[in-house]
Formats: structure tokens, C-alpha cells, sequence
């Protein structure tokens, strides 16, 4: 059974508001049209315009070819990005910019791009875009000892009265490297052109572009609203999500970019700054992690809410329809792929929906007092058939002997087709159901976790000899356990320190290299990793080993004394 929602190479729809990255900086339009909006101020197009020339004059004075783009603030790396793409620069995007993480991907990249005084590999030159007026360079090497990055180039951006016009790019010749967990424990470079992003970036603004109003997008209307940069009718999109993966890439910068609809500048970190800030005047692209914390209903709705990054549960999507007044756009998807499929598994009233977005009336008033139809039965409404994933247009899906899903589609470098480790279940008309990953990269917190990476950081401390990481289930979230054998100097550092201190100094070394939700919050020591007798690691009984017979959280049984275990064999 293939599934073809639409045969590859036939024409996507385009929205006339939709403007391709080759020829975005050729676009004629209004100068004073928002490009990003945050509490370091907010830039227009002419700012944009310039900026990229600057940088792009910058970089084509440059010998180095790949350069690494590592940034806090969203409109930097949308200048960065195009300076790179119009001086024929190799893009490098690292997922993850901690000084050990990124030192270790060095030879990826030729030199940094960076918003802040980074610390990375020392081998590379990096350059420090700033809002200064003076250029200036400082030899930072000598200056503390944990400084890797020298010299480092204080550039300023630059404001002119006419922006640059640009050559149309041939986005094909244009390199993108991004980076994934693979299974082999170290991160893996995933290889794209620019082409590929743009045409997934057509591809959703034909999905959901008639979400935003067309007085949001490149009219004369939003140009004069953006002017100020104070305007409350000018469409915001929002995130919780990074734009170092390339989620947050096409989400949160680029499809807004090649739109015309302003973006902010920097994340909102808490539940509290997504309820406050609801309005029918903002799209959230956020992820499953910040979605399940949200507890207390917004008095706006959104304009739209999409999420990506794992699956949510039924109950998550009710509870969100509720709370924000609109169910969740689900993304799926990856780095080497892009986007595969999407999802709403409520169905909600849309023509309530809609009156509380046109009338900026609190979407619960709207609903409560239609006399006909309660809050609650109007937003929590879910059908069977929702709950499966549909393919985007364009792409066609079958299952491998192994019953995991295949795929053929535009956003990949070849028409083959493509093996994900995903399980999967076929449906009629491009639907399909996932059943869960068959390989060991995992899923916490809606981050991609390679376990043998996490094992292979454990075993290189010199207190560990071996390690064994799996997914403990056993409580409200996710997280990572691990089986550990001791060295020598580990074994005397745990009788001299104790359980507790032992743990914590060790979670405290994987900061430098693994995110927080990839360092393991319960350890159980042992002599030996229990193995079978063809030498396979025995999974069931490293999972036994952390049945909670005490009772205690695990937190409190990080640091609870215990006697070394003994593996079997």
C-alpha cells in the first residue's frame, strides 16, 4: 500500500504573499515593514536589507568557507543566514552551541557567527555582530582560560537610507549542514541546500497561509504599521522553540522572513509568558514540553498554536483547546526529512473560533454564551480519524519489510526513498499511525536524545568504566536512568564522597556536553553490566534494576546511600 496525498513534482499551491528565499532580497517591499520585534527593539526592512549587505561584503572578504551560525536573538541569525547564503558560504547550523558540545563539532566549521562572546573551538576565527558603531578587534585568547574562540571581530550592523538589491540565488549551489542524534552516539551532520528549505516554506504557507489575514502580509497597510513598531493590528510570531534546529529554522524565522509577517526576537521561556501574551494578533510555534505545563486558560485566543518535536496525548490537545481556545497544529517531522506529516486531534467549533479572533473577544465568552453549545463540548470534540497523521502535499508514504515508514518527498535531496526508524500503521487517504521509534534515540522533553551519545559521555569521566542508559517510565515524565561501572579512581571518589555528592558531581560534568533533559536523573551502580551469553546487554533486567521498591522519587533516590549492586552474566 502506497499512500500519495499528492504526486512528487506536481505544482504546490502558492500564496501571492509568498516570497522565495532566492529572491527575497530583490522583493520590493515597504521599507518600514517589521522584520522582528523584541526588548532589543525592532528592525525593518530597510534595517534588514542593509544589515545583510554589510555582512555579506563582511564575509565575501572572508578565505574561510563554512561558517557555524550560533545566535540567542532570531534576527541575527536571519541576517547571518542570508550574509552567508549571498557570499557563497557552506551554512552550519549547530543544534547545540555548549562550549564542549560545540568545540567537539570544530572541524565541521571554518568560523563562528555569533550574537555573544561564545566559547568554542580556539582553531576559529569568530565574529561578534553588535549594534556598535565602531569596529574594533580584541584578542580575548590570553584573557581567561576557558576562552576558545580568538580573535573576535566586534562588527557593527549597519543603517543606510537605501537598502541593497540582491541577485537571485541559486539556492541549489547553497550548502546547509544541520546536525541530529544518530545512533552511533555522536551528533550526525545532516546535509541540505537551500532549494529544499524553500520549498517546504512554499509548502506551508499553502497549508496555512489563509490562517494569517492578508493585511498581516506584504500589503501597504502593514508597512505603515510597522513603522512605529508599536502597532497592535501587525501579526507577531511567536516561540518557546530554538531556531539552532531546523524546526524553529523554518517556523519561527525563515517561512515569517519570505512572508512578510514580524517575528520576535527571542524565546518566552514560561507557561505564564504564553498565557499572558495570547491574542488574536500572535501564531505560537512552540512544542509538547511547554504545551503539558500549561495549567490556567488565556483570555485571548491565538491566532494559531503549531507544535512539534513528539506526539501529544488526546488529553494534552483537550486541555490545550481549553486553555488557549484553539487546538494545536502537530508537526512531524526531523532534520533529515523535514516536514513528513500534521495533525489536530480536537476538532473545534471554527466558526466560534473564529468570532472570538475577528471580535478579539476572549474565545471561552464567545463560546459560553452561544445558548446552543457549551465551552466545553465546543472545544474538546475529538474524532478517531483526527488522531492520525496526515501527509503534506507532495509526499508519498509506504511501509519497509520492517513495517517502519517510508517516504519519497520534495524535501529530500533525492527522489529514492527514505527509511525513518518509525513504526508505522497505513491508512487510506495519506493518513497514517505511528507506533513508536525502533532504534535508541528517544524522545524527553520533546528533544531528540541519542542514548549510546549519552553512554559514550558517561564512560569517557575518568570515574566511569561502563554504561548503560535506558528510558525510565516509571513516573508523570520521561527521563533517562543509567547502570554504571566504576574505575578505579570512581570507586574512591564514591566511598569518599557518598552516593549523593557522587551523583551530583557527575550530573554537574555532563552539563559541558549534554542538554539537561539528556543527563540520566537515576544511577544504580554495579560490577558488571548484566550481559547475556552472546555478550548482548539483558535491557529487561537493566530496566529491573530501577523498580521503585522504596518508594521514593527519584530525586530522592539519586541521593539515597546504596550498596554497590551485582550484575549477572
Amino acid at each position: 500500500m502506497v499512500l500519495n496525498h499528492q504526486q512528487i513534482g506536481s505544482p504546490l499551491p502558492r500564496s501571492p504573499f509568498s516570497i522565495s528565499l532566492s529572491s527575497l532580497l530583490g522583493a520590493e517591499r515597504p521599507r518600514t515593514l517589521r522584520v522582528a520585534s523584541g526588548i532589543q527593539g525592532t528592525k525593518q526592512w530597510k534595517d534588514y536589507c542593509c544589515d545583510v549587505g554589510y555582512w555579506q561584503r563582511v564575509l565575501r572578504q572572508r578565505s574561510e568557507q563554512r561558517w557555524a551560525l550560533c545566535f540567542d536573538d532570531s534576527y541575527w541569525l536571519a541576517v547571518a543566514f542570508m550574509a552567508a547564503a549571498f557570499a557563497g558560504k557552506v551554512l552550519v547550523l549547530p543544534g547545540n552551541i555548549r562550549p564542549g558540545a560545540l568545540a567537539e563539532l570544530a572541524d565541521q566549521f571554518d568560523g563562528v557567527l555569533s550574537d555573544t562572546d561564545l566559547i568554542g573551538p580556539t582553531s576559529v576565527p569568530l565574529l561578534v555582530v553588535s549594534d556598535l558603531n565602531t569596529t574594533t578587534e580584541q584578542d580575548v585568547g590570553t584573557e581567561r582560560e576557558d576562552t576558545l574562540l580568538s580573535p573576535i571581530a566586534l562588527l557593527p550592523s549597519l543603517s543606510a537610507e537605501r537598502p541593497e538589491l540582491f541577485e537571485p540565488l541559486a539556492l541549489s549551489d547553497i550548502s546547509l549542514i544541520l546536525f541530529t542524534s544518530g545512533s552511533s552516539g555522536a551528533p550526525k551532520p545532516v546535509y541540505k541546500t537551500l532549494d529544499l528549505l524553500d520549498a517546504e516554506i512554499q509548502g506551508l504557507e499553502a497549508c496555512w497561509g489563509a490562517m494569517f489575514d492578508e493585511h498581516d502580509a506584504l500589503s501597504p497597510e502593514a508597512g505603515r504599521q510597522g513603522g512605529s513598531g508599536d502597532s497592535k493590528g501587525a501579526l507577531l510570531i511567536t516561540s518557546t522553540v530554538s531556531h539552532q534546529h531546523i524546526y524553529g529554522l523554518l517556523f519561527r524565522v525563515l517561512w515569517p522572513l519570505c512572508t512578510g509577517r514580524c517575528f520576535a526576537r527571542t524565546n518566552w521561556l514560561y507557561p505564564e509568558q504564553v498565557i499572558q501574551n495570547a491574542s488574536s494578533d500572535v501564531v505560537l510555534i512552540t512544542s509538547p514540553a511547554l504545551l503539558k505545563r500549561l495549567t490556567t486558560a488565556s483570555a485571548q485566543s491565538y491566532r494559531g498554536v503549531f507544535s512539534s518535536g513528539g506526539p501529544l496525548s488526546v488529553e494534552v490537545s483537550r486541555r490545550v483547546a481549553k486553555l488557549l481556545g484553539l487546538p494545536p497544529i502537530e508537526i512531524y517531522g526531523s532534520t533529515e526529512t523535514g516536514g513528513i506529516a500534521h495533525r489536530q486531534q480536537v476538532i473545534a467549533q471554527q466558526a466560534f473560533i473564529q468570532q472570538a479572533i475577528t471580535q478579539k473577544v476572549p474565545t471561552q465568552k464567545a463560546l459560553t454564551q452561544n445558548s446552543t453549545l457549551s465551552a466545553e463540548s465546543a472545544t474538546v470534540q475529538t474524532d478517531e480519524n483526527e488522531q492520525a497523521w496526515q501527509l503534506f502535499p507532495g509526499l508519498e508514504a509506504r511501509l519497509s519489510p520492517q513495517q517502519c515508514l517510508m517516504l519519497r518527498s520534495p524535501y529530500l535531496p533525492s527522489n529514492d526513498w527514505y527509511v525513518t526508524q518509525d513504526a508505522c500503521e497505513l491508512r487510506p487517504e495519506g493518513k497514517f499511525h505511528l507506533k513508536g521509534r525502533v532504534d535508541r534515540v528517544v524522545k524527553i522533553e520533546e528533544k531528540r536524545i541519542s542514548l549510546p551519545e549519552v553512554e559514550g559521555r558517561l564512560s569517557q569521566h575518568r570515574w566511569i568504566a561502563d554504561a548503560a542508559v535506558i528510558e525510565d517510565k516509571q513516573y508523570q515524565r520521561a527521563q533517562l536512568a543509567a547502570v554504571l561501572t566504576l574505575s578505579p579512581d570512581g570507586l574512591a571518589a564514591f566511598e569518599r564522597l557518598g552516593k549523593g555528592p557522587f551523583a551530583v558531581s557527575l550530573r554537574q560534568a555532563m552539563r559541558e556536553w549534554v542538554e539537561p533533559v539528556g543527563i540520566p536523573r537515576r544511577f544504580r551502580f554495579v560490577e558488571a553490566i548484566p550481559v547475556n551469553a552472546q555478550g548482548k546487554r539483558q535491557w529487561s533486567e537493566l530496566v529491573s534494576l530501577f523498580s521503585a521498591t522504596d518508594g521514593l522519587r527519584p530525586e530522592a533516590s539519586n541521593d539515597k546511600g546504596e550498596p554497590m549492586r551485582k550484575g549477572k552474566q
